[in-house]
């Protein structure tokens, strides 16, 4: 189980004091462990992840610290963000075949060196010219997996990135011939009109192909073209730069998987912040407006009604009285005369500072 590993990294890092010393002592024994429990980790991810997170989750923290640990956090939600637009796009090209896209996603990173989010997105590229075409359900779905699985294995056959086999496809797929020419794969007019005859695309090479005719002509002349790089990932699935795909696909899938966790907690806090600056910039422009209604000349229930209160009763007639007060305690401080021109609260704040001016001015004088 992964709690060996847990246990592993445990005895390495008891706590931050002595922690170098630890790691030099305990090293090639977390080395043996790791590749034991490294196993078992991934045979259990799906059924005990929680139980399998938690258990590595102190140590990793106390090795890696919280920096790095809310970078990776971020980083997995993100991953996991970028999935979920990118299945839901596909979800609508596809429709009721989205299940032949997800089924192959799911054994990509084995089967095909490719990540989830590389088969989503392939998948959508295809897709897009297939529906061009004039495909669609299953034949349309049908259609982008034969690509995405083409480009993985075009990729390995030639040591290029999948991302690169998939731009290849794609260009050749809306008429552009130079990039997939890396690849082996010679297209020109010619090709394509006997390759639409054949298919019966076209009852004669004297005709112009449309968009569609190429699309289709195009992707039947790869097929034909790439005989040999086809299953080339399967074959040579042990070779360094594979096993470096298959490991790099399994870690962003795992990343992804780790962001699905996180992502209703980054949601939600995300979703308050959304609304503290919502509410910050609402009482900003109600600052804003109280300036523009003070620097021209408004009165009081100009002022009340620029903060969006109402001056004549509940919260607003209170802020009204405020308001009113202190602006009869400066007209009253600046006059100097005596004259009490309100009552209530502001006829005594007119009192108080002329009393309290006066009192100044004689322990002055």
């Amino acid at each position: 189980m992964a709690v060996e590993l847990a246990h592993a990294f445990v005895s390495v890092v008891p706590s931050f004091r002595g922690i170098q010393g630890a790691i030099n002592k305990e090293f090639g024994r977390v080395e043996r462990s790791a590749v034991n429990a490294g196993d078992r980790i991934g045979k259990n991810l799906g059924s005990g992840f929680s139980k399998t997170f938690k258990s590595f989750a102190g140590p990793a923290l106390a090795v890696l610290g919280a920096g790095a640990i809310s970078s990776f956090a971020k980083g997995a939600v993100d991953g996991f963000s970028e999935l979920e637009d990118s299945s839901a796009a596909a979800s609508v090209v596809f429709g009721a075949s989205m299940q032949k896209i997800m089924d192959q996603s799911a054994g990509a990173s084995k089967n095909l060196g490719l990540t989830k989010q590389q088969v989503i997105n392939a998948a959508n590229t295809f897709g897009t010219y297939g529906k061009a075409a004039g495909l669609s359900g299953d034949a349309l779905a049908n259609f982008a997996t034969e690509q995405t699985a083409l480009a993985a294995d075009m990729a390995s056959f030639k040591g290029t990135s999948p991302e690169q086999a998939i731009e290849a496809i794609g260009a050749a797929l809306r008429g552009e011939t130079e990039p997939i020419r890396a690849y082996g794969v010679m297209l020109d007019d010619a090709s394509l009109k006997n390759e639409a005859l054949a298919k019966g695309l076209i009852s004669t090479t004297k005709d112009a192909l449309t968009p569609q005719q190429k699309t289709l002509a195009a992707q039947s002349l790869i097929l034909k073209q790439t005989a040999d790089a086809q299953g080339d990932f399967a074959r040579t699935q042990d070779s360094t730069a594979n096993v470096a795909k298959t490991l790099s696909a399994q870690t962003q899938d795992l990343s992804a998987k780790v962001g699905s966790v996180l992502a209703p907690a980054f949601t939600a806090a995300r979703t308050a912040a959304i609304g503290a600056v919502g509410g910050m910039s609402g009482v900003l422009d109600k600052v804003v407006a109280f300036q523009g209604a003070l620097a021209g000349g408004g009165n009081t229930l100009d002022l009340v009604r620029a903060i969006g209160l109402n001056p004549e009763n509940g919260f607003g007639s209170v802020v009204r009285e405020g308001i009113g007060s202190i602006r009869a305690f400066g007209a009253a401080w600046k006059a100097n005369d005596g004259d009490i021109t309100s009552s209530g609260l502001a006829g005594f704040m007119e009192q108080a500072a002329y009393k309290i001016r006066q009192g100044l001015e004689s322990v002055a004088g």
